[in-house]
């Protein structure tokens, strides 16, 4: 009788373990054919991406670091970051690009993506393509159950990558005033809480809390707080029947003057604009 074969452990620090607590919500998942004019400009932006060219090479740039991410390979954007994107190499009449938004938030609040290398090779290419289409198909247009889908399938394709990077980079744990703070605005998608309250959950002041939270964060509350609002109304935008003003009252702004001003000083865009994108 043959020995049953042995599985080594994985020497990964924990990571997966960490993986399996974060909490994983899909934004959008689109699968784009463009033609070689395709650019994403510079911006910032308020959930994470995975870019994945289909057969075509695009050049990639995530807060200053550039490089050629080629098919076999995507590039991992945090949120909050300085991005931009173009196609790269001879003009072809078409390519493909498949484009998946996310949030991936660790048990504190913060975004689990900064935490892996921004270029990594995709395990299984190319037999894991009719996946990924399946996986994006499912976020953008799959109802109830493609979304739960798409989390399992998220967190599958997630898990891959941090065998791959060979673990998550390590990261101080935050001050435990901080944590409550980000426990507190993950659990309310629609970040309406305000700087205030957020303080009182710290038991700081507002000024102590802004010191505090940029040191653990790298932004101002109330810039974090934005970002989720405005990474929720994009999420919310994918709904053909609520109107650009329902999103804007269901997330608290003052006034659609407000709610552009915030989407367009984030993502550079309106949200008619944004709404209104061309889609393969």
């Amino acid at each position: 009788m043959r020995d049953p074969m042995v599985v080594p452990p994985l020497a990964l620090g924990g990571a997966l373990s960490e993986l399996a607590q974060a909490r994983i919500q899909p934004i959008h998942g689109w699968w784009w054919r463009m033609d070689s004019a395709w650019s994403m400009p510079r911006r910032h932006m308020p959930n994470g991406i995975l870019y994945i060219p289909i057969d075509h090479a695009v050049r990639v740039e995530i807060d200053g670091q550039h490089a050629v991410v080629t098919p076999g390979q995507l590039a991992i954007m945090p949120e909050g970051l300085v991005q931009a994107a173009s196609y790269h190499g001879r003009a072809p009449r078409r390519f493909d690009l498949l484009c998946l938004h996310l949030s991936v938030r660790d048990r504190h609040g913060r975004d689990l993506l900064h935490r892996l290398p921004r270029f990594l090779s995709l395990p299984g290419w190319p037999d894991s393509l009719p996946r990924l289409r399946r996986l994006a198909e499912c976020i953008h247009a799959g109802g109830e159950d493609g979304l739960a889908f798409a989390v399992i399938g998220l967190r599958s394709l997630l898990a891959d990558l941090v065998v791959e990077a060979g673990g998550l980079i390590s990261q101080a744990e935050p001050d435990p005033r901080i944590a409550r703070c980000l426990a507190a605005i993950a659990a309310d998608s629609t970040g309406r809480l305000a700087v205030t309250a957020l303080a009182q959950e710290a038991g700081v002041s507002s000024r102590r809390l802004r010191v505090l939270f940029r040191a653990a964060t790298g932004l101002a509350p109330k810039d974090h707080l934005i970002r989720m609002r405005i990474a929720e109304a994009t999420r919310l935008l994918t709904d053909p029947t609520l109107r650009v003003k329902d999103v804007a009252v269901r997330l608290g702004f003052a006034s659609d003057h407000e709610f552009h001003a915030c989407f367009r000083r984030v993502l550079g865009l309106t949200p008619t604009q944004w709404r209104s994108r061309p889609l393969a």
